[in-house]
């Protein structure tokens, strides 16, 4: 099995390293608060490298396991509005 490099995602819980799994958590637990009626936007912003991806990569993770529906969106692929 290769070792993930150093800017790979933390995968498993213990390669968080920086201890990111809490803060997703966090969010996750904030978007089930928002009642059903309403809408919320979370932003998730940071240099290259300090650990967006592996951030989103585990809110979805905890999600999927509460049933939660989720996608990604990659805004860069739209070509204009109506996409």
């Amino acid at each position: 099995m290769r070792r993930p490099g150093p800017d790979s995602t933390a995968s498993r819980p213990e390669d968080d390293h920086f201890h990111r799994l809490r803060f997703a958590r966090q969010i996750v637990d904030l978007i089930k608060r928002v009642p059903l009626d309403q809408q919320l936007t979370v932003g998730i912003y940071g240099r290259w490298g300090t650990g967006k991806t592996t951030v989103l990569e585990m809110i979805e993770d905890i999600a999927s396991g509460q049933g939660m529906l989720r996608f990604w969106l990659n805004p860069w692929g739209l070509l204009d509005r109506d996409d």
